[in-house]
């Protein structure tokens, strides 16, 4: 199968761009990327600006199943020690509490999201009560339950809450947790935002951040993958997602099957966890957890029952918006063959599904969001985890692979999610060596640079519109940006030959240049230690534009972004109006290429279209046939395009 991709993707490729074809509007939440306490950059002065420089718009925090044992109020890194001081310990392990990275408890984190001009996308605990043991370390023990809304409804209030609030009517209470804890009010936990650190710290010192203003947190999703409690493992399992709603370990108390672990139960949980947040800020956004279409249907059911149905039956009017994560395996110590065509042969399915909701097996994320909703357009899709949960090789033949496909791979999954409407995608993680490494000073890797040209072909705002392309090996995504401008995502997925590739845009005055910027397989060493590492930065360089046409070569496995200008449209002129046979007639001289519009007008106001003519020859001769001697004005538009 190989060798007969490679022959058919080898030569020339050509690609048609249709202006006029809309897909989506990218959302201002689209490029995000998933952030975990464990990292160890967060205090790198350079991190902010690295994350804005590589188009990151959206920070997840704090990590994927370390959400469900962290504690947002407690949980620090601890001094002299690996250990996160005052999260939970993980499946009932005493001393298990997992690792913390320098300077990511919260209000550290609060600073690099700020400096960043980032939104947030926080992963609050559903899995651990907040359980304090009475050793003389004052640390974390077993939880005789799993997270309650208190929790969740005062980190809602410490990040949105304002100060004015505190002492009056306007507050609200929050209320103890069965597991001894005092949330007080959210006016408590606005004013400990606006504090300053105390000269003997408290406990909370770490909270003090100074800020009066509330930092603005939207979008807050409820546990993390929360299917994976154990609840259908039929062999006996504690699972891979925390949730103390049943003690550990499962020899002792059956996880599979078991009602507490339920999708209803979550549902009926998430809906309390809503009702209670919203009333401290009722902007906020919330987000529910749902299986994965197609591949998850082959594992998420339970005497028939399949997990989003059973949590969307209890909650769909009190989320806003749905939380898949996508970690495809088509095989390990791959050379690409089998991970590059995922985007294009999975993601439309995943989005869109292929068969009627009912079926169980075929519906999409879609489908199952209008099964619940009928104001769709209010529900959004957020992929908060995504990459290749295979093997890549690092090298064939001495030429790289590591890195060329992780970063084809990434780009292309953020332009056909975008494509399809998600609102959100976001790698896993920051601190892989794929993104900005876990050390200090951050060390840009592949997929960096993938997101940053992702963005750059189509960033929030812009419209993205179809793009075809005559060979199965070179993907394609373009956009109308909002200065008019055309961006155009190119993807070789040859791994052995370049392609020379034909851009033709119709209906577009493009001006006589544009810029490439290319990335790719020539950017990595075969020999390189860490295959995901460039050894060189993308190039850039200028491509002539002749009429509505351009060729770029792209070497194996690289991806290219193509700014392309729109031409200055320039004034047509209008000649003297003449008046023959009872007629009004002119001629209008102007760029030959876009459309025309003649508009007229009786009061210089309103103004109607008369005529509108597509790629006319230069100059053109226009009658009005509805002028009656009456006073009539007129005014040609230029395009392109026009209807």
């Amino acid at each position: 199968m190989f060798l007969a991709q490679l022959t058919s993707l080898a030569g020339t490729a050509d690609v048609t761009v249709n202006v006029s074809s809309n897909l989506a509007v990218v959302p201002a939440t689209a490029y995000g990327i998933h952030t975990s306490v464990y990292a160890n950059n967060f205090g790198s002065s350079a991190l902010p600006g690295d994350l804005s420089q590589g188009g990151i718009s959206v920070m997840r925090y704090p990590g994927g199943g370390y959400a469900d044992v962290f504690h947002w109020s407690a949980s620090r890194p601890a001094l002299g020690s690996g250990n996160g001081y005052g999260m939970s310990p993980w499946f009932g392990e005493s001393g298990n509490y997992g690792y913390m990275g320098t300077d990511s408890d919260f209000g550290s984190w609060v600073r690099v999201l700020t400096n960043a001009q980032c939104q947030a996308l926080i992963t609050v605990d559903f899995g651990s009560g907040q359980k304090w043991s009475s050793s003389a370390d004052d640390s974390m023990t077993f939880p005789t339950t799993n997270a309650e809304p208190p929790e969740a409804a005062a980190w809602v209030a410490y990040a949105n809450a304002n100060t004015n609030i505190y002492g009056t009517a306007s507050d609200v209470t929050l209320g103890s947790d069965s597991q001894g804890n005092n949330w007080k009010t959210a006016g408590f936990w606005a004013m400990l935002r606006a504090a300053t650190p105390l000269a003997t710290d408290d406990g909370y010192n770490f909270l003090r951040i100074g800020r009066k203003a509330p930092i603005g947190i939207k979008y807050w999703e409820i546990g993390n993958e929360t299917y994976g409690s154990g609840y259908y493992d039929s062999g006996g399992d504690n699972g891979y997602s925390v949730n103390y709603a049943v003690p550990y370990p499962y020899t002792s108390d059956r996880r599979y099957g078991n009602a507490s672990l339920s999708p209803a139960t979550y549902g009926k949980c998430l809906k309390n966890f809503s009702i209670l947040m919203k009333a401290v800020d009722p902007t906020i956004k919330i987000g529910a957890v749902v299986s994965t279409p197609p591949d998850d249907y082959s594992w998420d059911s339970y005497d028939g029952q399949h997990w989003t149905d059973q949590v969307l039956m209890q909650c769909a009017t009190n989320m806003d918006f749905v939380i898949a994560h996508s970690y495809p395996y088509n095989g390990d110590l791959d050379n690409g063959v089998e991970t590059l065509p995922i985007p294009a042969s999975l993601y439309p399915a995943m989005v869109n599904g292929t068969g009627a909701h009912t079926d169980g097996s075929t519906a999409g994320l879609k489908d199952e969001i209008a099964a619940y909703r009928a104001d769709t357009t209010n529900v959004q899709i957020f992929i908060t985890e995504f990459g290749y949960s295979g093997s890549l090789t690092n090298a064939e033949n001495g030429e790289p692979i590591t890195g060329p496909v992780n970063a084809l791979f990434a780009a292309d999954s953020y332009a056909t999610w975008l494509e399809l409407g998600v609102a959100n995608i976001d790698w896993l993680e920051m601190s892989a060596d794929t993104y900005l490494g876990g050390n200090s000073p951050p060390m840009p890797g592949c997929v960096y640079y993938a997101v940053q040209m992702a963005r750059a072909m189509a960033g929030p705002g812009d419209q993205l519109v179809s793009a075809t392309s005559s060979a199965t090996g070179l993907r394609v995504h373009a956009a109308v940006q909002q200065s008019g401008n055309i961006g155009v995502l190119l993807l070789n997925e040859n791994m052995t030959g370049s392609q020379t590739v034909n851009v033709s845009i119709p209906n577009a005055n493009l001006a006589s240049s544009a810029t490439q910027i290319q990335f790719g397989a020539n950017n990595f060493s075969a020999s390189s230690a860490d295959g995901n590492i460039p050894i060189s930065s993308p190039t850039t360089n200028m491509i002539s534009v002749s009429g509505n046409s351009l060729s770029v070569t792209l070497p194996a496995y690289t991806v290219a972004e193509l700014a392309i200008p729109l031409q200055t449209n320039t004034p047509p002129i209008l000649t003297a109006v003449s008046f023959s046979n009872g007629q009004f007639a002119m001629q209008i001289s102007g760029e030959t290429g876009p459309d025309y519009e003649i508009q007229v007008s009786t009061n210089l106001t309103q103004w109607s279209a008369a005529f509108i003519t597509n790629f006319p020859a230069m100059p053109f001769t226009w009658q009005d046939s509805a002028a009656t001697g009456s006073v009539r004005f007129y005014r040609a538009i230029v395009g392109p395009p026009l209807p």
